[in-house]
């Protein structure tokens, strides 16, 4: 089997499509406004990711494995939970400004 094949059937590659099919999807929600559904969308897939790849081995982790697991964790999870809580914190701008 090539190394093409083998990689299209490891669930991190698949992980990593769910991924990036939400960041799309989040941009596109920000791009109409809803700023707060958006931002939360794109720290979710962070989690998601992070999440993923806590449970996958190396070799099942495919396009998800850039660096050592505990790095990919540690800054996925990071940037997750800052943009989440980033979405939840930050007030509404008044209305008429």
């Amino acid at each position: 089997m090539s190394a093409a094949r083998r990689r299209r059937r490891e669930p991190g590659t698949w992980v990593l499509g769910l991924e990036v099919a939400v960041a799309a999807a989040s941009l596109v929600v920000l791009a109409f406004g809803a700023w707060r559904v958006g931002a939360g969308m794109l720290g979710a897939a962070l989690l998601i990711g992070s999440f993923a790849r806590t449970l996958l081995d190396e070799q099942r982790a495919g396009l998800l494995r850039v660096r050592r697991p505990i790095s990919d964790v540690v800054t996925m999870s990071l940037l997750g939970v800052v943009i989440v809580v980033l979405a939840i914190v930050v007030p509404e701008r008044p209305p008429g400004l």
